[in-house]
């Protein structure tokens, strides 16, 4: 880096003409000394301009190298870089040639150079932008997606996705999909994926049906949809939407999206929102296309359960407890019906809201607006605060931990569960706070241990277990 920015330095510093030149006019000049300066000063903006976006781009790789794990993409684009250098000087040196020892060479030699330094700036960008060197961002090439299935006894088919690749992304997204829906953490191949959570050969109740689907809405974003059907007092079917940070693997949430005052204005908006929604449906007003029911003994019952309903949403932050669903241009929560399941087909009042990117901005923060205004297809993960997702290291002593963060309250306190060394069953983990304030996560194993948060600005977490010191 330091060679490069010194050739610059050396190209800028030297003069143009033997000629000395005070604060040309540039608008018109009206020698070749004054043509000669003005064209040097158009080479310096170029150049200024070039190392910014170098410094930008150097900061983007050296990220990359450690989320992505793609050691050297760094040093090979330095060594395009000086390539590139050496090709300028080269280059202009040739388009000047023809006017050797003249007064003109100079300005020939200079005008080629901020030629040539003006579109290097615009391939910096694009390079910036598409993550690779001519090949695209490393997502479309490296992070492929497979099906894991297997048919039950009785005949059903599950499927489950499966992010091959060998990327660490990939292997983050499928601890944390197989960790949260099939209760196993990936590894080991002879084992049947779907064995702890399918029925027994002999019942039928539990999770009998499970499929998936995948989307790429935005460029940096992998969306896996999974649609399960479980068989218990009463048959239910779920459909959970997933949202992963395709370059480094990490779970996406409005709280990865939104600043602080912005998460705390939209959870306050919807809560609003969704108070004067049932207010006016009591009141016999069409809500959303909704209308309470005709039957007295039915109207009767939906007045009851939305005045619990109230209650409820008047305490609780959609922006945390609800389903969420990034879309295209918008993203959805997603409410669950208020009550028992045995009344949700009186609940005819769809409480789910939509909000537009584009109408947020000033709510998004930066990475939440280089994912969904920029669209770009890299982006800084996490601004240090402690959010759901996975977290995967070794203690001092090379065991193997891999964290799972399943929720973070609106107090800041965590839950979750984590596998530690070989350990193939999950232990749970649940969230407090210690005597100084920060939070902590405590197992329920045999001989308990407290694990001590601490999140990076990285977007990665460090963390202490006092059973035996380790971090």
């Amino acid at each position: 880096m330091r060679k490069i920015f010194l050739a610059f330095a050396l190209a800028l510093a030297a003069p143009v003409s033997g000629q000395q030149v005070d604060y040309p006019d540039c608008e018109e000049p009206q020698t070749q000394a004054e043509i000669n300066a003005c064209a040097y000063e158009g080479l310096q903006e170029a150049d200024a301009e070039l190392n910014r976006e170098w410094g930008k781009l150097r900061a983007r790789l050296k990220q990359a190298e450690d989320d992505l794990g793609y050691e050297g993409w760094f040093d090979t684009t330095l060594d395009g870089q000086r390539g590139w250098l050496a090709y300028r000087d080269g280059q202009c040196a040739a388009e000047g040639y023809g006017a050797r020892g003249g007064t003109m060479e100079a300005m020939l030699v200079t005008y080629c150079k901020t030629r040539l330094t003006r579109t290097r700036v615009k391939e910096l960008r694009e390079l910036d932008d598409s993550g690779g060197l001519g090949g695209g961002f490393p997502v479309a090439g490296r992070l492929t997606v497979e099906t894991l299935e297997d048919v039950h006894g009785n005949g059903t088919l599950y499927r489950f996705p499966r992010v091959g690749g060998d990327t660490p992304a990939g292997a983050r997204i499928n601890t944390y999909l197989q960790t949260q829906l099939l209760e196993r953490i990936p590894g080991n191949e002879l084992e049947n994926p779907f064995a702890r959570v399918w029925p027994e050969d002999d019942s039928s109740h539990g999770l009998v049906s499970l499929d998936y689907t995948l989307s790429f809405e935005q460029p940096g974003i992998l969306k896996v949809q999974v649609f399960r059907e479980l068989y218990g007092a009463y048959f239910t079917s779920e459909l959970d939407a997933y949202h992963f940070d395709a370059s480094t693997g990490q779970l996406i949430t409005l709280r990865h999206l939104l600043t602080p005052e912005g998460l705390a204005r939209v959870d306050a908006d919807i809560r609003d929102r969704r108070l004067r929604q049932i207010d006016d449906f009591v009141a016999g007003k069409e809500v959303n296309g909704a209308l309470m029911r005709s039957d007295p003994l039915e109207a009767e019952e939906q007045q009851y359960l939305y005045q619990e309903c109230r209650s409820f949403i008047d305490k609780e932050h959609a922006v945390l407890d609800d389903a969420f669903r990034l879309g295209r241009y918008s993203y959805e929560l997603v409410r669950e019906p208020c009550g028992p399941k045995a009344q949700w087909a009186l609940l005819d009042l769809d409480l789910s809201v939509a909000r537009s990117f584009e109408r947020e901005q000033e709510l998004l923060n930066e990475y939440g607006r280089c994912l969904l205004i920029e669209r770009r297809a890299r982006c800084r993960h996490g601004d240090g605060g402690l959010a759901p997702g996975i977290y995967r290291g070794r203690t001092v002593d090379r065991d193997r931990i891999t964290l799972v963060v399943e929720t973070v309250d609106w107090d800041g306190i965590p839950s979750g569960w984590y596998f530690y060394n070989e350990r193939r069953e999950r232990i749970a983990l649940e969230g407090s706070r210690d005597e100084d304030g920060n939070p902590i996560l405590i197992d329920a194993d045999s001989s308990p241990a407290t694990l001590w948060l601490r999140p990076k600005s990285n977007g990665g977490l460090t963390w202490t277990r006092n059973r035996e010191g380790e971090t």
